[in-house]
């Protein structure tokens, strides 16, 4: 299991982490909320706003479950945002290390292409992704790569007003992969390989990089990163707003997604998840916590049962 904020200690402080975060991603909320409004998006900008206002939370053997709640899921909320990512996490690094137990090794690398301007940034990932596609079918990468988990991420430079979209996979490889000269991919491969499957000479200015992996957790964290990071720029929010909607951001393949089908939701034992299913018969209730807006903070509001 992580050992990160969400997950150690217990239950009142689990609740109480939670809540100090959640109300801080509220609050790096309102730049997003003003400019969804400006940009009429009502709808999203009402959903974003209302966004956590309630919470309730499961107290299982001393850990915080989140039982209820109104996130809104929009892709543009540091709150869901905060949440996606740090689910996704919780719920890879086992799969992770079962695969590791099980005599698998791992890399990490990274795929890129100059950063653009934001008119030019749709059609930019398009041939990122285009790329990516032909490079898991190079014969080599096909051969050596037996799983991909892959993320997209787009980072703004408010200095020069563009965008540098690129890609993260961690690569699950077999033991003989580092030994084997028919399998192993230097970075000077990689480059060839990734330029030849962008069909372009971008191979002076590319962002490439390989390299095994030895810290598992934190290749999962630098993995699946925020491709949004509440940026307080109206070229950037209008660069994710438009580019990233209707994209799958994080993919899973190979023998990651083989080994993700063998956990059940409730392996994930998670603060962030609300997911929550209580066991049957149980007799369990769940502490009610609203968002005050004038305090800028949650506090308790009531204590209920929780229908099983």
């Amino acid at each position: 299991m992580l050992n990160n904020d969400n997950t150690t200690g217990g239950y009142k402080s689990q609740v109480s982490k939670f809540l100090q975060k959640c109300a801080e991603k509220r609050n790096n909320n309102k730049f997003v909320i003003d400019w969804l409004y400006q940009r009429q998006e009502f709808e999203y900008a009402s959903a974003v706003e209302d966004c956590g206002t309630f919470v309730g939370f499961a107290n299982v053997d001393n850990r915080a479950h989140v039982a209820t709640a109104n996130f809104c899921r929009r892709r543009l909320c540091n709150i869901c945002v905060w949440r996606r990512q740090s689910k996704f996490v919780a719920q890879t690094f086992p799969v992770i290390q079962a695969l590791r137990d099980s005599g698998f090794r791992f890399i990490f690398a990274t795929a890129s292409l100059p950063n653009v301007p934001l008119d030019k940034l749709s059609a930019t990932i398009n041939q990122l992704m285009k790329a990516y596609d032909l490079l898991l079918k190079r014969r080599k990468v096909k051969r050596s790569w037996v799983g991909k988990i892959r993320a997209l991420e787009v980072t703004y430079n408010w200095e020069r007003n563009d965008f540098h979209p690129h890609i993260h996979i961690m690569v699950a490889v077999r033991p003989e992969y580092f030994s084997n000269p028919d399998l192993y991919i230097t970075l000077d491969e990689f480059r060839d390989i990734w330029t030849e499957s962008l069909r372009q000479e971008f191979h002076s200015i590319l962002d490439c990089n390989i390299e095994a992996v030895t810290d598992d957790e934190g290749a999962v964290v630098e993995t699946i990163k925020y491709s949004f990071k509440g940026y307080k720029d109206n070229t950037a929010l209008e660069g994710f707003f438009t580019s990233l909607k209707g994209r799958r951001l994080i993919s899973f393949s190979g023998v990651f997604a083989k080994q993700r089908k063998y956990f059940k939701m409730t392996d994930f034992e998670n603060i962030l998840t609300d997911d929550f299913e209580a066991p049957k018969n149980s007799k369990l209730t769940y502490q009610l916590y609203k968002f005050d807006a004038t305090g800028g903070m949650y506090s308790f509001w009531k204590e209920y049962e929780l229908n099983v």
